[in-house]
């Protein structure tokens, strides 16, 4: 059995794939990084309780907590950046009428 017949991957690639303007390219990005950081909180939890590690146990409990803190960090500016751009496309939608709408939307 495969992981992905569990976890399934496919339902984000087919949104991300889709002409919805979310998710986009930040979201995609972000998804990247968090798999990188994933991949290198893998690599410190291999050998942290291992003996001949002693030496660097510190070391590696430090950059395990930082892999996780950027994992955060990019799910966190993922949402920023959906919101924002959400935001962006809903003041695109506004009215531009006259002189004080058209000031409206380009303060929005």
């Amino acid at each position: 059995m495969n992981y992905f017949d569990e976890h399934p991957l496919q339902p984000f690639l087919e949104q991300l794939a889709s002409d919805s303007p979310t998710p986009g390219g930040a979201c995609a990005a972000a998804a990247s990084g968090m798999l990188g950081a994933s991949l290198l909180g893998m690599v410190c939890r291999i050998p942290q309780n291992k003996r001949g590690y002693e030496s660097v146990r510190d070391d590696i409990v430090s950059a395990l907590k930082r892999c996780e803190g950027l994992r955060e960090d990019l799910a966190h500016l993922s949402r920023e950046d959906e919101t924002a751009y959400t935001s962006l496309m809903a003041a695109f939608q506004l009215p531009r009428e006259n002189d004080s709408q058209i000031l409206a939307v380009s303060y929005t």
